[in-house]
């Protein structure tokens, strides 16, 4: 019984190590990952850590999105209330432009009340 028992064990183990040598060599990238475990982790470490930074940015992203959504409808009421200035500059331009337009046309305003008063002063001397 030894005999047949070693035969079969022998006859096993040669057929499973023949279809792993050339499994293995079909697939190199996976036989390497098997015989080098520590690269393996550190790989798939950072292949995670991409992966959950991409789905951080994708979330940001939706949040960016619904965020302009929202807002949207408070836009058009705002612009509707003030008359009708152009939508899609309003829209488009960001808290600077439009404070850096307030201001200048304030400076032209008080330029134009800097001459008034200019002119005001010479008819008085």
């Amino acid at each position: 019984m030894d005999g047949i028992s070693q035969k079969v064990l022998e006859s096993l183990e040669g057929k499973l190590l023949t279809g792993w040598n050339a499994w293995t060599t079909q697939h190199p990238l996976v036989a390497r990952a098997i015989e080098h475990p520590v690269l393996t982790a550190m790989v798939v470490f950072v292949i995670l850590v991409l992966f959950v930074s991409l789905l951080q940015a994708l979330g940001q992203l939706v949040v960016d999105v619904w965020l302009v959504v929202l807002r949207s409808p408070v836009r058009l009421v705002d612009w509707v209330w003030r008359g009708g200035k152009d939508l899609t500059t309003e829209l488009l331009q960001g808290d600077k432009e439009k404070r850096k337009t307030e201001v200048l046309e304030r400076l032209q305003e008080l330029r134009e009340e800097q001459q008034q008063l200019l002119e005001e002063l010479k008819r008085l001397l």
